[in-house]
């Protein structure tokens, strides 16, 4: 496991969950919660406690004799509009939880 500590209590740790199933240093948009006494064994995972989104990837093969600059053009295009309302969701539920607990700005 790794992600960005948000809480230190004194039961409980909580952590942004960052990779897993992402490739990317991207949050995967689960929160995991572990007792300080198991600190490094079990760890529960909540998916919907604090924060509602859950990202994944698209993983696109592009060879060295594809049109970069064109692929990146039509799946920003594309890409940006069909998730401009769940990121709007997901940005206001970031703030919300930057007043509760340590979450870093990381660009989405």
């Amino acid at each position: 496991m790794s992600g960005d500590v948000i809480s230190v209590g004194f039961f409980y740790t909580q952590m942004m969950e960052i990779g897993n199933w992402i490739g990317g240093d991207q949050y995967s948009g689960r929160m995991i919660q572990f007792a300080n006494a198991t600190i490094f064994g079990v760890a529960v995972m909540n998916y919907t406690r604090d924060f509602d989104y859950i990202w994944d990837e698209v993983k696109l093969p592009i060879t060295y004799e594809s049109n970069l600059k064109a692929a990146t053009e039509i799946l920003s295009g594309v890409g940006g509009q069909h998730t401009q309302e769940f990121l709007e969701g997901a940005q206001q539920q970031l703030e919300r939880m930057r007043h509760y607990f340590l979450v870093r700005r990381r660009p989405i």
